[in-house]
């Protein structure tokens, strides 16, 4: 199974295996597909120098962003 693809809202909303899937424009950036169908963007990025890799959660599918 491919799991690299265009991560664009059509193709996320189309994912129904569960797994981690990848973007093939943007490096680190993912999108990690629940059992129970929850979708959840992330990045994925080294820390420059210190070797650590580090995790950061962006948000789910389809929920709204709220800014202050």
């Amino acid at each position: 199974m491919d799991n690299r693809l265009k991560l664009t809202t059509t193709a996320v909303q189309g994912l129904r295996t569960p797994g981690i899937y990848w973007d093939t424009v943007t490096a680190g950036l993912g999108c990690r597909v629940s059992e129970s169908g929850l979708k959840t963007y992330f990045f994925k990025k080294r820390v420059k120098g210190s070797g650590v890799e580090r995790n950061i959660k962006l948000g789910r599918q389809g929920d709204p962003v709220l800014m202050p």
